[in-house]
């Protein structure tokens, strides 16, 4: 048999739980190099997981009684492919009649965003369950890992007496959310949360989530309500698809223009609401075949950047220009720093030595 595989899988319960312990593994085996494992390293490897699988034939890796015969996978790629939903019908066959069936079925579609759709279903059905066992000490858990999907819903913002909040009112607001969920950004516990604002296909609305560890989402619903008591929050099990059908997907980063020392523009300096600006521009995103998203990912420095920043403000008050000060405060920077100086030093002696003999 395949090594890891003991015997042919005779229900899909057992594949389930095979492709949960493999995940598990490899989990495990990252984590031993590298603490910093988040949710796009978890779904990776569930990918690369469940594309393994998938290149094992049938026959190699299931009973006879349990693979589909010829007639019955015809039957169901039939099925699929005059279903309302396919990717339902897909995810269904996968949990009556086992994944392994259902990707024989999938291999039949030629449809990408259908192909897509179902493996990220299939890749969170298998997360789900999957538990880390005898991690090392101070590695994260397995929960810590999987982020729990909020969708929230402001209705209009204002205070107790009818009075709508301004820009600054709001800013000031957030950064109490932002400070209230610190704790979430730890640098101790490792962790992340993200906020994202997305238009989905064939959605006409403007859709807020946050992603929160799973650990950490009492603390979220109790700093968020405190602050926003209108607010609605629920729950998503399934995130949105970002693919269309036959479309092109376009991604950018964006980056800070100067060095991160630099301030960034506060509310005082927004002559208007710059969520707008971004709001405005996707309420012009076509309906059908056309989507976007925005996301901020946050979490604790993993580097201390104080200590090092307070040196390039003590060369700057010291008269050394700010590009310099900056170049510096990185270990290489440090390094041409010095010598620099040491080779401008000895020609400023070099040149200064005549003037003392003319003297003399």
């Amino acid at each position: 048999m395949i090594e890891g595989i003991l015997k042919q899988f005779s229900s899909p319960e057992e594949e389930l739980k095979y492709l949960r312990e493999k995940v598990a593994l490899r989990e495990r085996e990252l984590m031993a190099r590298n603490f910093e494992v988040d949710q796009s390293d978890s779904e990776t490897i569930a990918r690369q997981e469940l594309k393994e699988y998938a290149s094992f034939t049938p026959k190699m890796i299931l009973d006879r009684e349990h693979a589909l015969g010829e007639p019955a996978l015809a039957a169901s790629v039939e099925q699929a492919a005059i279903a309302h939903d396919p990717v339902r019908e897909i995810i269904e066959l996968a949990q009556e009649k086992g994944i392994r069936n259902a990707l024989s079925v999938l291999e039949k579609i030629d449809n990408a965003y259908v192909v897509d759709e179902v493996h990220r279903q299939l890749i969170e059905i298998i997360r789900a369950g999957a538990s880390i066992q005898d991690l090392r000490e101070n590695v994260p858990p397995w929960q810590l890992l999987s982020l729990t999907l909020y969708e929230v819903t402001l209705p209009e913002v204002k205070g107790k007496d009818g009075h709508e909040y301004q820009l600054t009112e709001l800013v000031g607001m957030m950064e109490q959310l932002f400070a209230g969920l610190r704790t979430i950004g730890a640098k101790q516990s490792e962790n992340h949360f993200a906020f994202e604002i997305a238009v989905a296909d064939n959605s006409d609305d403007i859709v807020f989530y946050v992603a929160v560890p799973s650990k950490f989402t009492s603390l979220f619903e109790k700093q968020t309500l405190s602050l926003f008591p209108h607010a609605e929050l629920m729950i998503k099990v399934h995130d949105y698809n970002i693919f269309v059908d036959g479309g092109i997907t376009v991604v950018a980063e964006a980056k800070l223009k100067k060095h991160p020392i630099y301030p960034l523009r506060t509310a005082d300096g927004f002559s208007s609401d710059p969520l707008s600006v971004i709001l405005n521009a996707f309420s012009k995103i076509e309906r059908e075949g056309g989507g976007a998203a925005v996301q901020f990912v946050m979490r604790h420095p993993q580097k201390p950047y104080r200590k090092t920043y307070e040196e390039v403000i003590k060369n700057v008050q010291k008269g050394m220009k700010a590009g310099e000060a900056i170049s510096r405060s990185t270990f290489g920077g440090e390094i041409m720093g010095s010598i620099s100086d040491l080779f401008f030093d000895k020609k400023n002696k070099e040149n200064s030595t005549p003037s003392l003999i003319q003297k003399k």
